[in-house]
């Protein structure tokens, strides 16, 4: 089994044995508040074999032949996953992974993650409070199938028009165009406030009572 799970590291208390999934991939820079263009994949030990590698570097094998023909010969991959290792890493950016996992651990996840799902659950409770006919919730209100994201549309505003307005009010939000979804995603972290929901939510009212 192959998870996807940008949203996870950083959200959620991830326990991937208990997850029970052969391979898991996620990025560094969101809910991890890592630096851009940092990641890690997790395989599974006894996967490993069924990951091909591509790219290689130094470290990834368990030994060449390029000296004496027949050559080149692969003798074999390394036996952990450094197999999947190529090229100079830069050593900035994983220093700042390790800082914001540093971070988390100070915290500890099982907190972040009822502290960002208490407030995602406020959020979407707040909308679901305004019945406003306009504001479309297209994420679960069942607790077990959500995290700490929410997404809604309204049905008087194009989702891109809602973005620069609430840009122009200084609320950073993120819009999903992807596969014609066309809706506006909101992420509550760890630093987030309850003051800053409220606020969030009578400008969406504000939005969804526009003609």
């Amino acid at each position: 089994m192959f998870v996807d799970g940008a949203h996870g590291a950083g959200m959620l208390n991830l326990d991937l044995h208990e997850l029970g999934c052969d391979y898991y991939a996620t990025c560094c820079h969101k809910w991890l508040c890592g630096p851009k263009g940092t990641a890690f994949l997790y395989i599974k030990k006894e996967a490993l074999n069924n990951i091909q590698p591509y790219f290689v570097g130094a470290g990834s094998d368990s030994g060449w032949n390029v000296v004496e023909p027949p050559m080149p010969v692969l003798k074999g991959y390394a036996t952990t996953a450094h197999r999947y290792d190529y090229g100079t890493q830069n050593a900035a950016l994983w220093a700042g992974v390790n800082a914001a996992i540093k971070f988390f651990d100070t915290i500890t996840m099982p907190v972040v993650e009822a502290r960002v799902k208490y407030l995602a659950t406020y959020f979407q409770e707040q909308l679901i409070n305004l019945k406003n006919p306009n504001i479309e919730i297209l994420t679960s209100t069942e607790a077990k199938s959500r995290g700490a994201v929410n997404a809604f549309k309204l049905k008087n505003m194009d989702y891109t028009k809602f973005q620069t307005e609430a840009g122009t009010a200084n609320f950073r939000v993120r819009v999903v165009p992807e596969n014609g979804v066309n809706c506006v995603r909101i992420s509550t972290h760890i630093y987030n406030s309850i003051e800053e929901i409220n606020k969030l939510v009578k400008f969406v009212d504000e939005m969804a009572n526009k003609a």
